[in-house]
């Protein structure tokens, strides 16, 4: 018998003396659901103020300020040149549909929510993945990654993040359980630095504060 769910995200852990909470989101999604080779596209992102251009494999692209582009781009290994003359190659490999081409080569931060139907207060999974991070020349603490890669594809446990850097996270999703009793999925979201630093100033920490805990 399949038992469908609908779980609001859990996102808890200890900061300081509070414990923190996050309302993230999620809709639509079938758990077992078959893979596809993926997208042929990556997103290139400018977060400057200023107008850009770099080069792929030999051909020149120019980006407004605060845009991003698709860019088709084959399985296999690429060139990037920066804006500033720098060469560096990446691989592109099957099923990253999202991911992102960095020209300047600027910080984004990943952010992990859990979406659970358990009434447990603390969600020991997402907490193991607590870090103390810098963005901006502040602190943050919780599920968070920093990249600054010229090309990433995945995060650091090797998943790749299922919303991009325009997407928001959904209140909820709708999973065929079966007959589990308990479930626990994490989900991952990019985002730029400065977006980032607006939606979770929350996280904001004093790392002295934080290491006397």
């Amino acid at each position: 018998m399949i038992i469908k769910k609908e779980m609001k995200p859990r996102f808890v852990g200890l900061l300081r003396r509070a414990c923190l909470r996050m309302t993230l989101a999620l809709v639509g999604l079938v758990l077992g659901a078959s893979c596809t080779s993926g997208s042929p596209f990556v997103v290139v992102d400018n977060p400057s103020d200023s107008t850009i251009t770099f080069v792929v494999d030999a051909t020149t692209y120019t980006l407004d300020p605060k845009s991003s582009m698709e860019l088709a781009l084959p399985v296999g290994e690429h060139t990037l040149t920066s804006p500033q003359g720098k060469q560096s190659t990446f691989t592109r490999q099957e099923y990253e549909e999202k991911s992102l081409l960095n020209p300047l080569e600027a910080s984004y931060v990943i952010v992990t929510t859990a979406y659970t139907d358990s009434e447990q207060e603390r969600n020991i999974f997402l907490e193991q993945m607590y870090q103390l991070v810098e963005v901006n020349g502040r602190y943050y603490y919780g599920p968070l990654e920093v990249i600054n890669a010229p090309y990433t594809a995945r995060t650091s446990s090797g998943h790749p993040w299922e919303y991009g850097l325009d997407e928001d996270f959904d209140d909820k999703i709708r999973v065929n359980a079966g007959g589990s009793t308990s479930i626990n999925i994490k989900k991952a979201k990019i985002y730029r630095a400065e977006d980032f630093v607006k939606a979770y100033a929350d996280l904001e920490v004093d790392p002295s504060e934080l290491n006397q805990q």
